[in-house]
Order: structure tokens, then C-alpha cells, then sequence
């Protein structure tokens, strides 16, 4: 991989900073890698930040925070489990969604501003916010809810490989004690656009590893 490749791909799976290091990782990487993934979470008072390698055959997962590495051969459906169990285990979404209805849509920047506001504003206040920037009254209510009394947090950063060089996608989770929710945002300065789905656990197991295993990349729902 080239110098400018590895600081891209670290400016995205790292902007809070740290990056040299990683830099350095990414350098080493063969052309065999086909994606890349930073999965990092906050789930109750537990906090976990790994990182993911996927080839044609062979997937290596690495814990940023305790330089533990893991490697996982593709070939064999209990090393897949393990893989599942080591990434997804301790995320608490709940077990099902807490819905079925079309997802929410608003702008990224107005989402980002209302969560900011969130633990300053009453519940209602908040459902008002969100249902104002969406239009839907009934998910919004859950949505902010969520958002207000959020136990869960985390995000996935992704790259691809392709033909043309690499490209990002970026999605985060949440959930409160009943209704966790999948966000996909766009990427970068260009678009400004965000959608929240209710999720469970099972399905949201199912999706990523439906992408680690597939390597599709996640498709942004407008």
C-alpha cells in the first residue's frame, strides 16, 4: 500500500487523531485485503475498539485498545462463530426490533444538533425536534427516546477496495433498554443526509456479517 492510501484510510477510521501508528499497520497491508473496518462501541460500561481485515479467505481482527489480534480462517463455519462472537457479543442491542415501519430520514447535521441538545432537553421537547426534522410523529417518539436514554453507542467505519482506489462508508448504532436503531450517514462534505431503522440484535448480526462474509458494502437507505 502507498504512503498517501494508508493516511486516507486513517484519516477516516481514526479522525479523533492517533494516526501514526495505524499509518504504519496500513502500509503493511498486501493487496489481498479487500475491506476494512473500525467497529468501536460503548454498551453499558464496557467500551471495545476493533478493528477488521478481510481477504478473499481469511479475516484478521485486531483490539485497538489492548493490541490483542485475532486471525480467523473464512473456510471453517466455527471459526466464522468465533469471529460473530468476538465483534458482535458484547454490542446489547435488543434481541428484536422494536419496529417494522420505513426508516427515518433527516439531515445529518440536523441529527447531530439535536443529540448534542439531548441530555439538556425534555423528553418531549426532543420528540418534537426529531418529529419537526423527520415529519413522522410515531418513530420519532421512539427515536428520541432512544437517544435521551441511550445505553448503548457505537459506529462502523468501512473501506472498500476497488478498481479506483478506496471508498468509505459510515454507519452508527444506539439503543436504549427496548429499541435499538441502525443509522447510515453519508460520508464526507458533499452529502448531508441520515437514516435511522429500528433494529435487534439478530438482525443487525445478520447484516454485518452478511457484509464481513459477502464483502458488499452497506447500501445507504434514502
Amino acid at each position: 500500500m502507498y504512503e498517501d492510501e494508508s493516511k486516507e484510510l486513517s484519516r477516516f477510521l481514526m479522525p479523533e487523531g492517533g494516526k501514526e501508528p495505524r499509518e504504519k499497520e496500513l502500509l503493511q497491508l498486501t493487496e489481498e485485503t479487500e475491506r476494512m473496518c473500525r467497529l468501536h462501541y460503548i454498551s453499558g460500561g464496557t467500551e471495545n475498539d476493533l478493528f477488521v481485515y478481510v481477504s478473499k479467505d481469511k479475516i484478521i481482527v485486531d483490539c485497538h485498545k489492548t493490541s490483542a489480534s485475532s486471525s480467523y480462517e473464512l473456510k471453517e463455519a466455527d471459526n466464522l462463530e468465533g469471529v460473530r462472537t468476538l465483534l458482535l457479543d458484547g454490542i446489547s442491542l435488543p434481541k428484536t426490533s422494536c419496529g417494522d415501519s420505513p426508516a427515518l430520514l433527516m439531515s445529518r447535521h440536523e441529527y447531530h444538533e439535536i443529540r448534542k441538545k439531548a441530555a439538556f432537553s425534555s423528553l418531549s421537547e426532543l420528540s418534537r425536534q426529531m418529529e419537526a426534522a423527520t415529519g413522522d410523529s410515531g418513530l420519532s417518539a421512539l427515536f428520541a427516546q432512544s437517544v435521551k436514554s441511550r445505553h448503548l453507542t457505537g459506529e462502523l467505519r468501512i473501506c472498500s477496495r476497488s478498481c479506483g482506489g478506496w471508498s468509505f462508508q459510515y454507519a452508527s448504532f444506539l439503543a436504549d433498554l427496548s429499541c435499538g436503531w441502525l443509522l447510515r450517514m453519508s460520508c464526507g462534505s458533499e452529502e448531508d443526509w441520515m437514516s435511522a431503522a429500528p433494529v435487534g440484535k439478530e438482525q443487525f448480526s445478520a447484516a454485518f456479517l452478511r457484509w464481513l462474509l459477502h464483502l458488499k458494502p452497506l447500501v445507504a437507505a434514502k
